[in-house]
């Protein structure tokens, strides 16, 4: 072999190691790009899970506070007291599961008391959250919050019936004040959520398809369909400013 030869063959695989160390660092770049569009696309998924299983606590919470037996109304003073209400004697579940924080993969919830009573709860990350806008009117506050603790999910006891009632036609004639009695303020009407929100219908569709995902893993392939199903009536209903369909997980029957 000459020295050129010898020469030529070194520059090739001079270029040939250069070529793959490009090849290296451009497979590098592309898969710190991909983990990151990963971890984001994880990350929005946490926080739509986190909306409904806050959703759940909150109406779980309203169940048993407007289920009390005696006059005087009470909160659960533990959320296993939303898991079996032993206020009754029969079997009376307000939610099926203490669900972990999606952002933390733990029950590790931070109570809101008031007293030694749960009215709520909130999560324990301090992580930014990507959602900042456009939330339902039950959850206006969560807008411009910096941490997923700042969601905070709190009963609002009878808000459901006070909106039915307000909402019913009345059934007989005029009411008259009683002479010297004072005429207590109108009952606020019931505003659309699809019209403060233009973004409802898209944030409900995401919310149910969360929902219908949870659904499926826990009650099973047909569950998860049959929620799919209710969710697509939704999203037309919603398109068409039509009354919603109530979309709920099925009973909550006592496993054996």
């Amino acid at each position: 072999m000459t020295a050129r030869a010898a020469h030529l063959r070194g520059d090739a695989a001079g270029f040939a190691y250069l070529a793959l160390l490009f090849f290296v660092v451009v497979m590098g770049v592309g898969l710190a790009a991909a983990s990151q569009v990963w971890h984001t696309l994880a990350q929005r998924e946490k926080e739509l899970e986190l909306l409904f299983v806050g959703r759940q606590f909150e109406l779980a919470i309203q169940r048993y506070y407007d289920s009390s037996p005696a006059a005087a109304k009470q909160y659960p003073k533990s959320l296993e007291d939303l898991l079996i209400d032993a206020r009754w004697p029969s079997i009376k579940r307000h939610l099926r599961r203490i669900y972990p924080d999606p952002m933390t993969g733990q029950s590790d919830w931070v109570l809101i008391k008031r007293g030694d009573r749960i009215i709520g709860l909130h999560s324990r990350s301090a992580a930014e959250p990507f959602k900042v806008a456009g939330f339902d009117p039950a959850h206006a506050t969560f807008a411009g919050a910096i941490a997923y603790s700042e969601w905070t999910f709190v009963a609002q006891p009878g808000v459901t019936s006070s909106v039915q009632a307000s909402a019913a036609p009345p059934t007989g004639g005029v009411v008259k004040p009683i002479a010297g009695a004072s005429i207590p303020p109108p009952t606020p009407a019931f505003v659309d959520p699809r019209l403060a929100n233009p973004d409802f219908c898209t944030e409900l569709a995401e919310q149910d398809a969360s929902m219908c995902r949870q659904m499926g893993i826990e009650l099973g392939f047909t569950a998860g369909a049959g929620c799919r199903t209710a969710a697509a009536v939704r999203a037309s209903e919603c398109a068409k400013g039509q009354p919603l369909t109530e979309l709920a997980w099925p009973a909550l029957a006592e496993k054996n």
